[in-house]
């Protein structure tokens, strides 16, 4: 049996820019130029808010703005915040960006890196062993912000503070 070829000839759709000049062709210049001037203008503004604007830390002040609030370094960071009694939840942060601890019931694993002041957590691994009367939120914890010199948030993958872990002296 012999083969066929079938040559196939595709047609671009233009079906996007017959809207457009329909719509073009409604609208009165005037206004089609305003709107598409109002329209350039929002997409910059907000492309300058998002690119390190007021708004683009996950902290509500920068230590330039609030002096209280130090900033993040590695220095800082280094050693261990939360409890590391029995049952509390607690993270030991290691140089070389590794890190381990507890939620308070199960050990955890992972690395870490610092960007922006906020710690992000890599790779985040531990034990699944059932604790009753323990709160295992540390284990969802994904990101951290320095709230002071003693106190970390901590944040899941929503950007939310799901705790907070005091430095352990």
């Amino acid at each position: 049996m012999g083969s066929r070829l079938t040559a196939i000839r595709l047609r671009p759709d233009w079906s996007g820019l017959r809207r457009l000049a329909m719509v073009r062709q409604r609208v009165p210049s005037r206004i089609f130029r305003t709107l598409a001037v109002a329209g350039a203008a929002a997409l910059m503004l907000t492309s300058c808010a998002t690119a390190g604007g007021s708004g683009s830390s996950p902290r509500d002040a920068s230590p330039d703005e609030d002096p209280a609030v130090p900033a993040l370094t590695e220095e800082s960071l280094l050693g261990t915040w939360g409890s590391t009694d029995e049952r509390e939840p607690h993270l030991t942060f290691d140089e070389g960006g590794t890190l381990a601890g507890s939620d308070g019931c199960n050990r955890l694993v992972g690395g870490w890196s610092l960007a922006d002041e906020t710690v992000s957590l890599e790779n985040l691994a531990g034990t699944l062993m059932a604790c009753e009367g323990v709160d295992t939120w540390l284990r969802d914890a994904v990101s951290a912000v320095l709230l002071d010199d003693d106190e970390l948030s901590v944040r899941n993958s929503d950007g939310d503070e799901i705790g907070t872990l005091e430095r352990d002296d």
